[in-house]
């Protein structure tokens, strides 16, 4: 991975306040280490610093994947828009033969039932094509939401280890886990989950630390999607 811009959030900041200033100094030389390709020195590093420093690489990784998926995105819509153009040119040549040929009145009864003959097989064509196209962008589409979906139960996971939350880690994605996980991929910005991610993290009612729950509260419940907005809300 090598990029010349990354982000970072303001809430960030909790995974990183423990450290030490020369921890803090560290952390960021080898964190440009990484971004440029080269190799990490952990040493002696403390358990709070090695987890800032995964903390902080997970993000940017999955940062700098949506924005391969974005680029990725805007070649091929810039891809299906030459082609289309391509096609209009195509259509519109076309046009312009069949008027000539509407014109010459000495054209031949056999060319005609050729030229008819031609087009079906072009229509034909472009049917298949079209169709061809609506298959291969559905499967981008699905690989897309799997992806995200590992996503979002990765950086579930990590952000568990990392603030040492009661909640639990999650080991298998089942069907209907993974229907409730597109709603959500499908409709909040990956940013805006990760925010909601780490208010859950440090939530006293979610951690089960309340007067009124004194028990974690569980992945299934957490990413049905009234309670996931109401948590990206702050409303939990």
């Amino acid at each position: 991975m090598k990029k010349d811009r990354v982000i970072l959030y303001a809430n960030q900041y909790g995974a990183l306040k423990r450290l030490t200033n020369e921890e803090m100094g560290i952390l960021f030389h080898q964190i440009f280490r990484w971004l440029n390709g080269e190799e990490t020195e952990a040493g002696d590093w403390s358990s709070a610093l090695f987890l800032a420093f995964e903390f902080l690489t997970l993000q940017m990784s999955i940062d700098n994947e949506k924005y391969l998926q974005k680029k990725g995105r805007v070649l091929e819509w810039k891809k299906k828009r030459a082609e289309k153009n391509i096609t209009d040119v195509n259509n519109s040549s076309r046009a312009r033969v069949d008027i000539d040929i509407d014109k010459d009145k000495d054209i031949d009864r056999d060319k005609d039932i050729d030229k008819d003959m031609d087009t079906d097989i072009f229509s034909l064509s472009m049917n298949s094509q079209s169709k061809n196209a609506r298959e291969d962008e559905e499967q981008e589409k699905q690989k897309k939401d799997e992806k995200a979906i590992e996503n979002f139960v990765e950086y579930w996971n990590q952000a568990i280890e990392q603030s040492g939350s009661a909640m639990r880690k999650v080991k298998l994605i089942t069907e209907t886990r993974r229907e409730k996980l597109l709603k959500i991929v499908r409709t909040i910005p990956g940013e805006d989950a990760a925010r909601a991610i780490h208010r859950a993290m440090n939530s006293p009612f979610c951690n089960g630390a309340t007067k009124t729950r004194s028990r974690p509260v569980d992945f299934d419940w957490l990413i049905e999607y009234q309670n996931f907005t109401r948590l990206l809300e702050g409303s939990l």
